[in-house]
């Protein structure tokens, strides 16, 4: 009896430790809906091809058939059930129904809403930042490359 409870023990404080969860859970299904993360992860492509058509890094000609190829390989159709798993492994069921109802707070609809746009802005400052900078980089290390062969 001593060992039951003992384990029983063993097997609660474990399932809090890793704070996982059952990635078809209800919860997990809450979560998702009060999150939109399947039209928020499919804004986030529209948002990032969009961008990369004004930044000449995609043509328009090629603009349908990339953006197909990501619907097929990248949507949230085409990923939920790997979604699901990471959710479920980083968070508890209990933090999955947190999570829910902080998404129907104001602020949490709002990071919602602005997510998309902040993740296409932070892309495209990255971009411009390697863009501003690489080319130094890369200078820096072809001098390097030239020393080392002398």
């Amino acid at each position: 009896m001593l060992r039951a409870t003992f384990l029983t023990l063993v097997l609660l404080i474990s399932n809090f430790a890793f704070a996982s969860s059952n990635p078809n859970s209800r919860a997990m299904d809450m979560f998702i809906e009060s999150s939109h993360l399947d039209q928020s992860l499919d804004e986030s492509y529209r948002k990032m091809t969009e961008a990369m058509v004004q930044q000449n890094l995609l043509s328009n000609e090629l603009l349908n058939e990339y953006s197909e190829f990501l619907r097929e390989n990248v949507s949230f159709k085409a990923l939920e059930k790997d979604i699901r798993a990471i959710y479920a492994d980083k968070f508890s069921e209990t933090e999955l129904l947190e999570l829910a109802a902080f998404n129907h707070t104001s602020v949490g609809k709002k990071m919602i809403d602005l997510g998309p746009t902040i993740g296409t802005e932070v892309m495209i400052l990255s971009q411009n930042k390697l863009n501003e900078k690489l080319p130094a980089f890369l200078k820096k290390i072809e001098n390097k490359k030239v020393k080392a062969k002398k």
